[in-house]
C-alpha cells in the first residue's frame, strides 16, 4: 500500500473567544503564544546520585543529560510498572545548573510519581522535593514568546516538532500575567490531540497500557541501548518482535454539541467510569450484537479524540461508539480515525498481514 493512502496531515488552527484576546491582551503580545500547562506538576531531584538514581527507573537514556551538565536540556520518558506497562510520562530537564534536575510530571499523579521516586531512592544520595509552588510548565509556540517573562527558559517539546516549547518559570502561578495563571492549556491540547499524542495517566491508562501501542519509542520516549531499567522486558521485546497491532490514533468524532459533551463527560467529568470505557466498533460486522469491537476511546477534546484501535483494515472508514460490552448503550456518534504522516509507513503495512 502506498503511504498516500492513508496518510493524513492536519491544518491546525484556533480561534480564542474575545474574553480570551482580552486575557492575551493583559499579558501583551510578547506573550500571546504561551499557555499554562495547568495539569503539570514540577519536582526537583539534587545529589550526587541522580543520574544513576533515574536511569535504573525510566525508559531514556538519562546520561544523555548528564553528559553536558552546563547545557540546557530536555527529554521524554515514561515509569513503568515490574511487568513493562506504563505507570506515568514525564519530562527530565537539566536546567544548566549543577546539582539538581527538574521533572515536570502529570498533577493527579504527583503523589504516586513521589512515592515510587522515594521508595527505590534506598541508600542513593538524591533527595526529591515538590516544588511546584516554586516552578510553572508552559507551552510556548516559539522562543520569541519568552521575551518579557523573567526566570523562564525554553526547551524544544522532544516528542514532536510540530508541539513547540516547554518553558520552566521560576515563579508561582499567582505571579504569572493573569491570562496565564487563570489560563487553561485549550491550544496545547488541540494541538496534541491533531497530532495524535498523548500525555499524562488518563490518555494513556496508568497500569494498563503498553508503551509501544501509545507510540512513545518514534515520540523519543524510550531508548534501546541504554542498560537495565525497571519494566524493561517487555518493551524490548514488543520492540525486536516488530509487529504491534494496535497503536493510538488521533480520530475525528462526528456528533451533535449534546452527544459530544456526555462523552466528554463519560471520559473526563468528575467520577469518570474508568471500568466502563467507550467502545469504538466496526457496525458492519456482527450486527446483530451491535457491531465488533476494535478498540477504546480514551480522550476527547471538542471533536477531536484520542483512541487505541486495531490497525487492520482501519484506514478510511468510519466507526460507531457505544460502552464497552453494551450494544444497547450506543451514542450517536461516528467515529473518524486518521493515521498521522509523522508515522513510519510501515507500521500500518506491517499490521495488514495479521489476523
Amino acid at each position: 500500500m502506498s503511504s498516500s493512502s492513508y496518510s493524513y496531515s492536519y491544518s491546525y488552527s484556533y480561534s480564542s473567544s474575545s474574553a480570551g484576546e482580552e486575557e492575551e491582551k493583559e499579558g501583551g503580545n510578547a506573550l500571546k503564544g504561551m499557555e499554562r500547562l495547568s495539569m503539570r506538576s514540577v519536582v526537583e531531584l539534587r545529589g550526587e546520585d541522580r543520574y544513576t538514581f533515574l536511569q535504573g527507573l525510566v525508559t531514556n537514556d538519562v546520561d544523555e543529560l548528564e553528559k553536558e551538565t552546563s547545557a540546557k536540556k530536555c527529554m521524554y520518558s515514561l515509569l513503568l510498572n515490574h511487568k513493562g506497562r506504563f505507570m506515568h510520562d514525564l519530562f527530565l530537564y537539566n536546567v544548566g545548573r549543577g546539582g539538581s534536575l527538574l521533572m515536570d510530571v502529570h498533577k493527579p499523579s504527583l503523589d504516586l510519581v513521589m512515592k515510587v521516586l522515594k521508595r527505590y531512592k534506598l541508600r542513593s544520595k538524591v533527595d526529591v522535593e515538590d516544588v511546584s509552588d516554586k516552578y510553572c510548565v508552559l507551552y510556548s509556540t516559539s522562543e520569541d514568546d519568552l521575551v518579557g517573562l523573567p526566570n523562564s527558559v525554553a526547551f524544544k517539546d522532544p516528542r514532536h516538532e510540530l508541539l513547540g516549547y516547554r518553558c520552566l518559570v521560576q515563579e508561582s502561578a499567582g505571579a504569572l500575567p493573569p491570562h496565564l495563571a487563570r489560563g487553561s492549556p485549550d491550544k496545547h491540547t488541540a494541538l496534541r490531540y491533531s497530532l495524535g499524542v498523548p500525555e499524562g495517566d488518563k490518555e494513556m491508562p496508568s497500569g494498563k497500557a503498553i508503551p509501544l501501542e501509545y507510540n512513545i519509542d518514534v515520540l523519543n520516549g524510550i531508548s534501546y541501548t541504554k542498560g537495565c531499567y525497571m519494566g524493561q522486558e517487555l518493551t524490548a521485546r514488543t520492540h525486536f518482535q516488530g509487529l504491534v497491532r494496535k497503536r493510538l490514533v488521533p480520530a475525528k468524532i462526528v456528533a451533535d454539541k449534546e452527544v459530544l459533551a456526555r462523552i466528554s463527560e463519560h471520559l473526563l467529568g468528575e467520577g469518570a467510569e474508568e471500568e466502563n470505557p467507550l467502545e469504538v466498533v466496526d457496525t458492519t460486522k456482527r450486527k446483530t450484537r451491535g457491531g465488533k469491537g476494535i478498540g477504546t476511546l480514551l480522550g476527547i477534546h471538542g471533536n477531536r479524540g484520542l483512541a487505541l484501535l486495531r490497525l487492520k483494515d482501519l484506514a478510511g472508514r468510519t466507526y460507531g461508539l457505544r460502552l464497552k460490552g453494551d450494544a444497547q448503550q450506543t451514542f450517536e456518534a461516528q467515529v473518524e480515525p486518521h493515521l498521522p504522516d509523522w508515522w513510519p509507513k510501515d507500521w500500518y503495512a506491517s499490521a495488514q498481514d495479521t489476523v
